[in-house]
């Protein structure tokens, strides 16, 4: 694992997949809530409850169903634009960000507006 200091921040970036330190991560995250995320998915992925729900999944299987690595993501087996379950835990599996985001792109699931 390397360690490099952010030319913006000047943190420390100390994981393998994330390219950036936790501060421009963050700003990262905001922005694509704020402009790409469709705002009713928005909300609902800040909920108390999906974050509770979210929590339990990660516990109960903290690897990702596809490749074993550590899970970091919870993914709608059917998406809720599809019909699926919003919080129901059959409906939800544990994955890591790049399965998630391969299985995303393949089933054109993204919540764009």
């Amino acid at each position: 694992m390397s360690k490099r200091i952010c030319p913006i921040h000047g943190l420390w970036d100390k994981t393998e997949q994330q390219p950036r330190c936790p501060k421009c991560k963050t700003i990262r995250d905001k922005t694509y809530d704020k402009k790409e995320r469709n705002q009713e998915s928005n909300k609902f992925y800040h909920s108390v409850e999906w974050k509770k729900v979210r929590d339990i999944v990660l516990n109960r299987n903290p690897f990702c169903v596809e490749c074993g690595k550590p899970a970091d993501t919870v993914d709608h087996k059917v998406a809720i634009k599809k019909g699926g379950a919003k919080l129901d835990l059959e409906n939800l599996q544990s994955m890591c960000k790049s399965c998630h985001n391969i299985k995303e792109n393949e089933e054109g699931n993204r919540w764009k507006k």
